[in-house]
């Protein structure tokens, strides 16, 4: 664990590194495996994804669904639990706590995770069984996303005068926090038929967000209105989001000890294609002779 700190830049101390993967702080072997016996319930629902993929888009969207599309002007981060940040967020230490902060929260429970299949709680997979909705976005937006991020947050220590260049290196070789994103989509992508599992594309629900609402709260069991698909898209498009007035982690009154000065918004762009602003040509043949290494007879196609 420790010659995987010493070649890792730009990681908080605290950090965890499960089996060769970086994880946010605090995370843990013993962690993780607390996390994985968390009871569950049959009407759970977990939003899972690579990081900077939609998981706070496709959380709003699920939260509104359950709700009749109504508004809840409380942080998403009180409404949406992120399964594993409660470590840090909740000092939570043992799995009786961690069963405990989440025994009472008001059902449907709706989780947000980065971890990887394997890792998350299923239950029985009978009489407790949740729902688990991914969603995947094309990796060099993701990138670039992430690159920002890094940027933004005082706790990775990359500084906001760090290059992309730098970043990039990290990203391919899997220095970044949940590891390398080939792993992370395909061990997804092959539960896609479960019949738990919702497997969504970013660059879909750019192209028609009213269909893809209607996916999810088909996937949920909610048959709702033509009137409510369409309130709860324009509730949820990025421009409705960014001007949440702090409910998506920008306006928190306490945010900016954790950003660096001057950085970006958390909710920044939400554009499909904007790693072409950033990726140079041999970074691009580089990224595309890994992808297609990577992904040969996955049967995954992902939007460039």
């Amino acid at each position: 664990m420790a010659e995987n700190r010493q070649h890792t830049p730009y990681v908080h101390p605290n950090s965890g590194f499960v089996d060769g993967v970086i994880h946010i702080p605090g995370v843990t072997k013993e962690f993780l495996s607390q996390i994985k016996d968390l009871p569950v319930k049959a009407e759970d629902l977990f939003v899972a994804s690579y990081p900077k993929s939609g998981t706070t888009w496709v959380s709003e969207i699920i939260f509104q669904i359950c709700r009749d599309a109504s508004i809840d002007e409380r942080p998403i981060r009180i409404r949406v639990l992120f399964l594993e940040a409660t470590k840090i967020s909740s000092n939570v230490n043992t799995k009786e706590e961690l069963n405990d902060l989440y025994l009472n929260h008001p059902s449907p429970r709706i989780f947000k995770t980065h971890l990887r299949y394997h890792e998350v709680p299923m239950g029985d997979g009978k009489t407790n069984k949740p729902k688990y909705i991914y969603v995947a976005r094309n990796p060099k937006d993701i990138a670039v996303s992430l690159y920002h991020h890094y940027r933004r947050m005082k706790h990775y220590e990359f500084g906001s005068d760090r290059t992309w260049d730098e970043f990039f290196k990290m990203f391919i070789d899997s220095r970044v926090e949940y590891g390398g994103w080939f792993d992370h989509v395909l061990g997804w992508w092959v539960h896609r038929d479960d019949d738990n599992v919702l497997f969504l594309k970013y660059e879909d629900m750019k192209k028609d967000l009213p269909c893809s609402v209607q996916q999810i709260a088909k996937f949920l069991g909610k048959d709702l209105s033509p009137e409510m698909i369409q309130r709860i898209a324009d509730q949820t498009t990025f421009t409705a989001m960014s001007d949440g007035k702090g409910r998506f982690y920008d306006g928190e009154p306490d945010g900016h000890k954790r950003r660096n000065p001057g950085a970006t918004k958390f909710l920044r762009k939400g554009e499909v294609g904007d790693w072409k602003n950033y990726f140079t040509d041999e970074q691009n043949r580089q990224f595309d002779e890994m992808y297609e290494k990577k992904m040969a007879g996955s049967g995954l196609e992902i939007e460039f």
